[in-house]
């Protein structure tokens, strides 16, 4: 029982690390294009964030990769997931590679939540959904209920504002 323990909060632990480090990282590169023709940057749902990052260590050469951060179903749980698509260099749509990596399983409830930057005169406050997929959010908050353990709340602030980037995005 003290094994399993301990292997359990090494997971929680490594989950949240990966999850810190690669959001810290997002990077403003547009990834595709919505329906207005407009650059997108980032997608957050309350279950998914999609985002471009580069990996870490070795993995790092391949370039910045399309991130995306799930919790999908599970059986009766729930669990966090990753997958990569890489960025060709010619501004093609991105390419997965390889099957989803699990982070965490046996998540009984969660969600991400997203916080802009403050405008004076306005209150900040958490959103399900990140409206603005041509700019990155000021925070993005992780909560989730293990089936055992207990995770802490985890709370990222992307690195880029993408609306502070003037990069050519044509040739979406």
């Amino acid at each position: 029982a003290g094994t399993a323990a301990v292997q359990r909060v090494d997971a929680m632990r490594a989950a949240q690390q990966f999850v810190r480090r690669e959001l810290s990282q997002a990077r403003a590169l547009p990834w595709a294009r919505d329906e207005h023709g407009n650059a997108v940057f980032f997608i957050g749902t309350p279950h998914s964030i999609r985002f471009v990052a580069p990996l870490p260590g070795y993995l790092g050469q391949l370039g910045p990769q399309l991130q995306e951060l799930q919790l999908v179903p599970d059986g009766n749980s729930l669990r966090l997931q990753v997958s990569f698509a890489q960025m060709p260099a010619d501004g093609s749509a991105p390419r997965p590679f390889a099957k989803p990596q699990v982070l965490l399983r046996g998540i009984r409830s969660g969600g991400f939540a997203y916080m802009d930057y403050a405008q004076e005169g306005t209150d900040q406050t958490w959103t399900a959904d990140w409206p603005d997929t041509n700019s990155l959010p000021a925070l993005v908050q992780l909560k989730l209920q293990p089936g055992a353990g207990q995770w802490p709340l985890l709370l990222v602030a992307p690195r880029v504002d993408a609306s502070a980037v003037n990069t050519p995005t044509s040739n979406l």
